[in-house]
Order: structure tokens, then sequence, then C-alpha cells
């Protein structure tokens, strides 16, 4: 097989020897970085040392991918280094011994304890490859030898295109040629002509003496001759004196108090009594003897003397009876109970039916009340009423005297502005005659004015045309020479126009190229890049054949 700097090459093109050995290096850091445990221990070589004593670790560790660690043939644990003085006390319970050797990474120091151990560790060591002179990689499995190479082909490929950077600008080095200077063609002067005589007599228009224009406000605050009506303005809206209708007052009207009668005295619940004892079934219990009549007799011993036939006397049968005796007299008990509780039910339905019938009268007795003081609120509401109506009749009629007013006062106005309106437009019309009349003198007078301007006119335009033509003939010769400067600079103009057009195509086929270079590094770049990608899945997937088991170390 081809050396990897040949197999790389053959995928990007050349490259420097520097280049290649450290991306194959690169390369085998990667991937064995995603390896799957049974290929990464392709990966491992192994290393001796001699352990030391805590705080005296020695051997330094040469990558961070540890892998098992031997005190001799005894597979050491892992601990914390902050438990290495207790790992190497014998008094502690953690203490390594030699068939219980311990490890420890502490920096990147690694230490066996018990010391003096004859440490065997196995760990994956930095890459050191010579792409042109080696075709496989030791401690390095050959399934994925290939992806180191597509790796190392990767980034070749990046290289070339950052090293491709981008195309210079365009840079025309054809000369333009020198634009002509603006043509200088002076004027080549024009007779003087003199001027037409328009001096003669104008005509002056004479303004007529119009009539005199008078203002609505003094129209209508003149005397019988302007504004016959005078002013009958009514003035601002008042009223005459109204009735009094003061402030709405009305007085709130009592509502009899009213008072429920007495319920009565509420029944009362009386606990039932039996045997002639004042307590319910028990008071304290005392101290009851067997074969006593009168502890026989009281109930209120008879628990305690239970007590005693089952505790003292252990006597079953008899203490079976006693508990029937204790039954029986609870049943009858009971029965009493119920018996005064009926009493009770029997007394409160009559006490309930006491208090609803007061209830009800009280009730009574305040809708009576409150319908008496609701009449007398509504006869004090419409007496107020009756005075709001007479106020607004006053008020009313005050209103109607004003309208009489306002309306006459607004008919005069309109009267006298339409007097006004007629004397203004005569006034008008006989100042427009008065105008026109001036007007019409003055248009005759200026008839006879143009006539002689225009005949002064026309003698100076006859001047001017042949003072003209002699100075034109003088600037088309002036115009033809600066044409034909001008059109030897169009024909240089092309010349360079041309050399440019030469240069952009030169350009444009540099550019083209570039492009096409380009792309296919990055096509290339991207179908190794695929080939890696798809190369890493099946590791990381398991999806290749699993070799055989190694050999034991």
């Amino acid at each position: 097989m081809a050396n990897f700097d040949v197999q790389i090459q053959a995928l990007s093109g050349t490259a420097t020897q520097t280049e290649m050995d450290q991306w194959m290096m690169d390369g085998v850091r990667e991937i064995t970085n995603i390896l799957p445990p049974y290929l990464k221990e392709y990966c491992y070589s192994k290393q001796t040392f001699t352990s030391a004593a805590a705080n005296s670790e020695a051997e330094t560790m040469i990558t961070g991918q540890l892998g098992s660690v031997y005190a001799g043939s005894v597979e050491c644990r892992r601990i914390k280094p902050m438990d290495k003085h207790k790992a190497s006390s014998s008094s502690s319970i953690e203490f390594a011994s030699a068939t219980d050797p311990v490890y420890y990474v502490e920096g990147n120091k690694l230490n066996i304890l018990p010391a003096s151990s004859s440490g065997v560790y196995y760990v994956i060591a930095n890459p050191s490859i010579d792409a042109s002179a080696v075709s496989a990689i030791d401690n390095f499995p050959n399934e994925a030898e290939h992806l180191v190479v597509l790796y190392a082909a990767i980034k070749v490929l990046q290289n070339k295109m950052n090293e491709m950077g981008g195309i210079s600008d365009l840079s025309i080095s054809a000369s333009a040629p020198t634009i002509p200077s603006d043509p200088s063609i002076s004027s080549p002067g024009v007779a003087t002509i003199a001027k037409p005589d328009i001096s003669g007599n104008a005509p002056t228009y004479t303004k007529p003496t119009l009539i005199g224009l008078t203002s609505f406000e003094d129209f209508f605050n003149g005397s019988e001759d302007l504004n016959p009506f005078g002013d009958s303005d009514p003035g601002a809206f008042s009223t005459s004196t109204p009735p009094t209708l003061g402030t709405a007052s009305f007085s709130t009207p009592g509502i009899s108090t009213v008072t429920v009668a007495s319920f009565g005295t509420a029944p009362v619940y009386t606990a039932p009594t039996i045997g002639g004892a004042t307590e319910e079934l028990t008071a304290t219990i005392t101290d009851g003897t067997l074969g006593t009549d009168a502890d026989f007799q009281d109930f209120s011993d008879w628990f305690e003397v239970l007590g005693h036939l089952i505790e003292d006397e252990e006597d079953t049968e008899l203490a079976d009876s006693q508990i029937k005796k204790i039954s029986t007299y609870l049943s009858a008990y009971q029965q009493a109970m119920q018996n005064k509780l009926n009493e009770f039910n029997d007394a409160n339905v009559e006490y309930q039916a006491t208090i609803q019938e007061k209830l009800k009268e009280a009730d009574l007795a305040y809708q009576e009340s409150k319908e008496e003081a609701s009449l007398l609120l509504q006869k004090e509401i419409q007496e107020y009423d009756a005075k709001v109506k007479e106020y607004q009749a006053e008020v009313n009629k005050d209103v109607q005297v004003y309208t009489l007013k306002l309306d006459r006062y607004k008919y005069e106005v309109g009267t006298a502005i339409q007097a006004w309106s007629q004397q203004q437009t005569q006034a008008l019309e006989k100042n427009k005659l008065e105008i026109q009349n001036e007007l019409n003198e003055f248009n005759k007078e200026n008839e006879i004015y143009k006539a002689n301007i225009q005949a002064e006119i026309l003698k100076h335009q006859t001047d001017a045309a042949e003072a003209q033509k002699e100075g034109d003939l003088t600037l088309q010769a002036a115009i033809q020479d600066y044409s034909l400067e001008l059109q030897l600079y169009q024909q240089e103009l092309a010349l360079y126009q041309q050399n440019v057009n030469k240069e952009v195509t030169q350009y444009a086929t540099n550019l083209e190229q570039y492009g096409i270079e380009y792309q296919w590094l990055q096509s290339q770049q991207v179908k190794l890049q695929q080939d890696y990608d798809k190369g890493i899945q099946m590791l990381v997937a398991q999806g290749i054949p699993q070799p055989a088991q190694r050999e034991a170390r």
C-alpha cells in the first residue's frame, strides 16, 4: 500500500510534508476520542514505573486518556486524590495493600499505593506520524486508518480554498485619451443698432371720482334718511318675578315602632333518673364489694363489681351475668331517655308555634305603619308638583313676550339689509359707468401711440437682422474648427474602449477559471467529508464487524 502522503495527495492534490504530518496526527486524535470501546483498546500503549509515597508522585502522564492500572499483576481501583493519605495509613480502614492496591491522578501525575509497587498502566499516547514514510499507524485500529487519510485530505482541500483567497480587483492598463479643451469661441460682435424712437406722448388714464359706499353698521345706525326703523333690539332675555319656588323639602314620615310580644318560656329537656339514684347512669365509680347487698343495688358500683369478677375472681360466668345485668339497665335507661325526649319535642312544637304567631302579628303591624307613612309622603310630593307647574306657567309667559319682540327685531333688520343692499348696488353701477367712460377715452389715444411704436420697432428689427447675419458667418467658422478637433478625440476614445474591453474580457476569463477551481475544491471537500462522516457513524454505531477478541496483554 502506498504511503499516507501519496494517498492524501491522490484525493486532494499537493500539500507540504509538514501539513500532511500535522493533519494526520490531528485526525488520529479526533477519531480516537469517538472510537467504540472495543476498537479503542487497540490505541493503548503499556507504560511501567515504580510508585512513590503520597505527596512524592513522580510519574507524569503523557495524555489524559488512561486505561487499566496494575500493581504487579493486581488491578488497582481508583480513589480521589484527597483520599491518598487514608490509603497510606495502616490504621485507616481505607489502607491500600498489595492485594487491594489503589491509584489516583493528581494534576498530571499518576501514582499507585502501596508505595514502591511495580506499576503498569495503559494510556493512549500522542500520535507521531511521518506521512511520507509509513502506510500504517501504530496503536490504532486498521478499520479506522482510511478515515485518518480522509481527515487529512479534507484539511488539505480547506487549506487550498483558504490560500486561493480572492482574485485581485480589475486594473485597466490602457490610457484614456486626453479630452479636448472647451472651445474658445468669442462673439464676432454685432454692429450697434440705435434703438427705435418710441418717446412720443403716451396717453394718461384719468381716474373718475367715485361715489363712496356706506357700511351696513353706519346705515343701520343712521338717521331716518338711511334707516327709518331705528334700533328696537329687545336685549338679553329676562323673566318677570315668578312665584317663589323654594327648595323641595319633604318631611320623613315616621314609622311606628313595632314590638314583638314575648314568646314565653322555652321548654327544657330533663334527663331521666332510674332506680331512685340522683346521677345519670354513674357518678364517680366507687369500690364495690362482692356479696354486699348495697353494692348490688347501687348501679354506680356495678362496673367495679364486674372488674372484681373478671380480674380477681376470674369467674367468667358471673362476669357474663353481670354484663347482662348492666346491659338490661342501659336498655331501660335508653327507654326512659326516649320518653323524656318525646315530652321535650311536644313542648317545643307548641313553643315554635307561639313564636310564629307573635312574629306574624308584629309583621302585620309594621306593614300598616309603613303604608300610612307612604301616603303622607305622596301628599307632600303632589303639593310641591303643583308649585312647580305654576312657576313654569309664569316663565312660559315671559318667553312668549320675548319671542314676539325678537321676531319684530329680526324683521326690521332684514328690511334694513334689503334697503342697504339696493343703495350699494346703485352706487356701484354708477361707478362702473364712470370708469368705463374714462377707459374708452384712454383706449382711443393708446391706439394712436401703439401705431407709432410698431413703425419704429420694424425699422430697428431690419437693422438688427443685417448685423446678426454678419456675426453668424464668423461664428460658424469657429464652430467648424472645434468639430474637427472633437472628431479626432472620438476616434482615440473608440480605440481606448477596444483596449478596455479586451482587458475586461481577459479578467472575466480568469475569474471564471478561478470559480471553476474553487468549486472543484469545494465539491471534492464535500464528497470526502460525506465519506468521513459515514465512516465515523459506522464506528460509533459499531456498524462494522467486531474483530476477534484481542489476545491478553
